[in-house]
């Protein structure tokens, strides 16, 4: 659902735009406590959190390349593909958006979930990157794996949230990392890795 929202810029802000005002909403009728002030080792954390998060993406991204080999390149290339529409004004919305999600996946969800309900923060830290990962799924058989990856980086955001105690950060850090990521996948189609994935399955051709 998110992925999808991300390739068209209104329906972008839209969301974000509800996803401020609804998450505010429940701000104050939780009664929440939020750190989102910039403090002066914000950049210094956010920094840490973000190479923490591609280290992830690079040590998930190469064992199942090990692992599956080329039936994970070609999933991944659909991937890549399927972010086509995407120019620079959406790339930029799928950030800002990015980080309007963390405010309710971890300022909402989590934090809610761990100290207001009191269910501790195991138990806010598993609901809220499962939830993560359910919204982040895609109708695609071949690209509705990645919705695992997907849970995975919900539990790295909300560990990096618990450790630095600031939604900030990992406001921060979603939205520079999935603006990396979109822009990584819109290299890839610029060198052809999309255009001939999309060629090759709109013809019927197997493999890359």
């Amino acid at each position: 659902m998110l992925f999808s929202i991300k390739n068209r810029l209104v329906p972008t802000l839209c969301l974000l735009l509800a996803t401020v005002i609804g998450c505010s909403a429940l701000w104050a009728v939780l009664h929440l406590h939020w750190r989102i002030a910039p403090y002066p080792g914000v950049v210094r954390d956010a920094a840490l959190g973000l190479g923490l998060v591609l280290v992830s993406d690079a040590l998930v991204h190469g064992a199942l390349t090990g692992i599956f080999g080329d039936q994970y390149r070609r999933r991944y290339r659909a991937l890549a593909a399927f972010f086509r529409p995407q120019g620079p004004r959406e790339i930029a919305g799928g950030g800002l958006l990015a980080a309007g999600e963390e405010v309710f996946f971890r300022g909402v969800l989590l934090e809610g979930i761990a100290n207001r309900a009191g269910l501790g923060a195991g138990v806010g830290l598993a609901v809220s990157a499962l939830a993560f990962g359910a919204l982040h799924r895609l109708r695609d058989p071949r690209l509705a794996p990645f919705a695992l990856w997907a849970v995975w980086e919900g539990v790295v955001l909300g560990c990096l949230y618990l450790a630095f105690g600031s939604l900030l950060v990992s406001m921060i850090v979603h939205a520079a990392h999935d603006g990396i990521g979109f822009s990584l996948f819109a290299l890839a189609r610029q060198r052809g890795g999309g255009s001939r994935f999309l060629s090759k399955e709109s013809t019927g051709t197997k493999g890359l």
